[in-house]
C-alpha cells in the first residue's frame, strides 16, 4: 500500500478533501498533511482513528457515520 496514490471524495457532495500520496493524507484546501492512511481506515496525525473508512476509489463509504465524515472534512480544511 505504501505506492497509493489517489483523492479523497465525499460521497455526498463528491467534493474532492483530501489526496493521498503513500500513506499521507493531504488536505487540498491547505495543502498539508493532516492524517494517515492504514488500509482502508484514517487516522489522524496523533494515531486516533477518524472514524471514516475509503472505498476501493478512495470514496468515502457510504455506511460512515455522517458526523465523522463531517469532522474529517473539517479537520481537512482548517489544518
Amino acid at each position: 500500500m505504501s505506492n497509493t496514490t489517489g483523492h479523497i471524495y465525499d460521497p455526498t457532495t463528491g467534493e474532492d478533501i483530501a489526496w493521498i500520496v503513500g500513506q499521507d493524507v493531504f488536505s487540498v484546501a491547505t495543502k498539508q498533511k493532516f492524517a494517515t492512511l492504514r488500509g482502508t481506515d484514517l487516522y489522524s496525525l496523533d494515531g486516533k482513528f477518524l472514524g471514516v473508512h475509503l472505498e476501493e476509489a478512495f470514496t468515502i463509504r457510504s455506511e460512515n457515520d455522517s458526523a465523522a465524515v463531517e469532522q474529517f472534512s473539517k479537520l481537512a480544511k482548517r489544518i
